[in-house]
């Protein structure tokens, strides 16, 4: 019985490790574990809020990620973020707020990128499971 607890704890704390990667930006190289990954290029007027990845040492965009803040700056709750991903003609929109590391995590993850490449397949897969649609659900009133 000690046994099965053991294996049990083990395995619910490997759960909560299992992608550890640290995701790190440095002088337009995004950095994984400290080992550069890919190239990458902040913009927005005042504060972040794009990013877009690169192939390593390329300028093929692999992707494009962006921060809507829907005009509110004191609202959160209806902020989302916009993933495209040029090479596959793909669109996710996302009310997950996460930082700009565990957005790429959750590219890696996935295995939406691999060696700094767009992997295509994992891509279409990824947008058929995230995707909320935001934009064509969203009633505007004036």
């Amino acid at each position: 019985m000690r046994v099965i607890m053991i294996l049990i704890s083990v395995m619910f704390l490997s759960i909560g490790f299992g992608y550890g990667q640290k995701i790190k930006f440095n002088k337009n190289k995004v950095l994984v574990d400290g080992v550069e990954f890919m190239d990458c290029k902040f913009g927005g007027d005042v504060i972040k809020t794009e990013l877009t990845l690169f192939e390593p040492n390329s300028d093929v965009e692999v992707a494009f990620i962006r921060w809507d803040g829907r005009g509110t700056p004191k609202y959160s709750g209806d902020d989302y973020n916009i993933y495209q991903f040029p090479q596959a003609d793909l669109v996710l929109e996302t009310k997950s707020i996460r930082t700009w590391g565990d957005k790429v995590k959750w590219l890696l993850e996935n295995k939406v990128i691999i060696d700094g490449k767009l992997n295509t397949e994992k891509a279409k897969a990824f947008v058929k499971r995230y995707d909320e649609n935001i934009t064509n659900r969203t009633i505007i009133l004036e």
